[in-house]
């Protein structure tokens, strides 16, 4: 994750897209009043509003966090409104949430965020003690990457051009000690494997699928942009020399991407989806 935030409110229309229709296909139960609800990883607040204007009638509250200031800054003052509370809070660290946020919340929410982070349960446990009773999640977790992303990382770090400024970089959680013990749910069966740990936490399980979710590239410009928001690999590069390498980036990508009948690059990600409860009492259980 790159957290220039500037850049990232240029270049997040396919989130944007993706948290629509998976908000529009989540069966919420219509009849409750989801008054106080928590956007985690919420980046610059596009897809805040989007969660926002999804709960209008009867919210009171929606606080939306990132680990990242910059993000919180952009947040506050390109997306700003009546009912949204922007805050710096990191999913990983228990002591960054407020003591009022405690079982406070009838709705967590977290888009595109937790694959990277190593620890599931860690994360459920925190969210634990910030529902309310009969609390609800949704999380979209990014299971896999188009296959040309994965191949601009594998060809990239080896480039004459670029490995010496990329050597010994660590892109992300998946390169780090204890991510295959903490991921092992994630193979063969992620949804699978993702409702055990749900049921391990103590949450009834409303909905955990697999689904694929794509978003076509206007143009080669926006396509840079997009890559440049989500690809670790820029941070060693010196911001003289980044119009070069998105430009090499791009091209690895265009090489090895799916187009569309106009010869659009096309993006396919493999998503899960997750929907749970926290019970009123055991019994639910």
């Amino acid at each position: 994750m790159n957290p220039d935030g500037e850049l990232y409110s240029l270049y997040c229309l396919a989130q944007q897209k993706w948290a629509s229709e998976i908000l529009a296909a989540t069966r919420f139960d219509r009849s409750k009043t989801y008054r106080n609800i928590l956007d985690v990883g919420c980046g610059t607040g596009e897809v805040t509003n989007i969660l926002f204007d999804e709960f209008e009638n009867g919210i009171e509250k929606l606080i939306a966090v990132d680990k990242y200031d910059e993000m919180v800054k952009v947040a506050r003052r390109k997306n700003s409104r009546p009912g949204i509370d922007y805050s710096v809070a990191d999913i990983t660290d228990p002591s960054s949430f407020k003591s009022e946020w405690q079982h406070r919340f009838d709705l967590i929410t977290s888009f595109l965020v937790l694959h990277w982070v190593p620890d599931q349960y860690q994360v459920l446990e925190l969210v634990k003690t910030l529902l309310a009773p009969r609390g609800e999640l949704l999380f979209v977790i990014s299971l896999k990457p188009p296959a040309a992303f994965l191949k601009v990382t594998e060809v990239i770090t080896k480039s004459e051009k670029w490995a010496p400024y990329l050597k010994g970089f660590v892109p992300s959680w998946r390169h780090r000690p204890g991510w295959e013990k903490h991921n092992a749910w994630r193979k063969p069966n992620p949804a699978g494997g993702y409702r055990q740990i749900l049921r391990t936490c103590g949450f009834l399980v409303q909905y955990c699928e697999v689904r694929n979710l794509d978003f076509v590239f206007p143009d080669r410009e926006y396509g840079k942009g997009m890559i440049q928001t989500i690809l670790p690999h820029v941070q060693p590069i010196p911001k003289s020399q980044l119009p070069s390498f998105m430009d090499d980036v791009f091209d690895i990508f265009e090489q090895n991407c799916v187009k569309d009948e106009k010869g659009r690059c096309f993006w396919d990600v493999e998503f899960l989806v997750i929907h749970a409860q926290m019970p009123h009492s055991k019994d639910e259980l």
